[in-house]
């Protein structure tokens, strides 16, 4: 049987099954060890949403609002790149959503190990009738839609850290036998939410490599014990999280 090994890495971002040609010849982590920074942090992208946002007439005339979510990479230069809509309200909205954050300055570049790297990140644009001022992003500047958090002040935690997560999958998961004899082989990204009890909620594969080692992923994760839940603001909150698993 082939040897099984395994890569881990954390969401920065919910992460929709698209386009990853980026991510094969340069890694895009979905969290880093100093998280990209907008001048001015969550105040300064506030302001700078909410001074180049313009309520579309039509949408206005038509009553049409909600919360258009934006995903991109902040690039190892800080550039804002790869932008693209994950959760749309209208052609409309998210044509104006997706035109201001293009807008975006440079922002200073999350860092591995010290050194730059490309991360992924998502905002919300919130346009809302019921507001005077319907320019603005979200009342708070945070990734997360509704009562699930993309990125939050305390990440969920496996109890006893990324590599004790690394030696649970490593020791619960098998290589099917006959992915292994065809040659079967790639790196399956699976989604789970880390709820505020610190349970395992709402496992899907983001992208799969073939059902047979889908299946495998899946079933790994949901045997996962309880987290450390994440916090915002001191209390407990649910959390999507995302690890990578490798069959090799």
């Amino acid at each position: 049987m082939k040897k099984l090994l395994f890569s881990l890495a954390v969401m920065l971002l919910l992460c929709p099954a698209q386009n990853f040609a980026q991510e094969q010849k340069e890694e895009i982590f979905y969290k880093s060890d100093v998280m990209p920074q907008f001048p001015g942090n969550e105040n300064g992208i506030r302001k700078f949403i909410a001074t180049n946002t313009k309520y579309p007439e039509l949408a206005r005339e038509n009553n049409i609002e909600g919360k258009v979510f934006i995903r991109f990479v902040v690039s190892k230069t800080g550039k804002v790149i790869n932008t693209s809509i994950i959760r749309s309200i209208d052609p409309i909205i998210d044509a104006e959503a997706l035109r201001v954050v293009n807008l975006l300055p440079d922002w200073k570049p999350g860092l591995i190990n010290n050194k730059p790297v490309n991360v992924w990140y998502t905002i919300p644009v919130n346009f809302s009738l019921s507001k005077n001022n319907t320019e603005q992003l979200d009342e708070e500047v945070v990734e997360h839609d509704m009562e699930i958090f993309f990125i939050v002040e305390e990440m969920p935690q496996f109890p006893g850290g990324e590599d004790s997560l690394k030696m649970f999958i490593a020791k619960n998961t098998n290589y099917p036998k006959e992915a292994a004899n065809i040659n079967i082989q790639g790196k399956i990204y699976i989604r789970f939410v880390v709820t505020s009890t610190g349970e395992i909620d709402k496992v899907s594969v983001i992208r799969g490599v073939d059902p047979i080692l889908d299946k495998e992923a899946i079933r790994v994760v949901k045997l996962l014990p309880k987290w450390i839940p994440g916090k915002q603001r001191g209390k407990a909150v649910n959390v999507w999280y995302t690890v990578p698993i490798e069959f090799k």
